[in-house]
């Protein structure tokens, strides 16, 4: 049975330039998922693996690569020149 990871953050997130979230230990986008009370900003060329939920909006900046989803209940998803990859690892 694969384990569930959940990361609270009770402020926004941004990931900065060039920056990568790398999964380890049996860890997989389809079963981390963080949790953001505010705004999420992934930074130009980054790399982020798992699920977003933000009570805000989340901006893909240019370049910045999703493997996972992202989820807002109270804003806009923007994106430019993403990719984003939703498949099941």
């Amino acid at each position: 049975m694969a384990r569930v990871y959940l990361l609270k953050l009770n402020s926004a997130l941004t990931t900065c330039t060039d920056s990568k979230i790398e999964l380890i230990n049996g860890a997989t986008a389809a079963n981390v998922f963080f949790q953001v009370n505010g705004a999420v900003n992934l930074g130009i060329n980054s790399v982020f693996s798992g699920t977003i939920v933000a009570n805000g909006a989340i901006s893909l900046l240019t370049g910045a690569r999703l493997q996972g989803r992202a989820l807002s209940i109270a804003g806009a998803i923007n994106l430019n020149g993403n990719q984003v990859n939703s498949s099941p690892d």
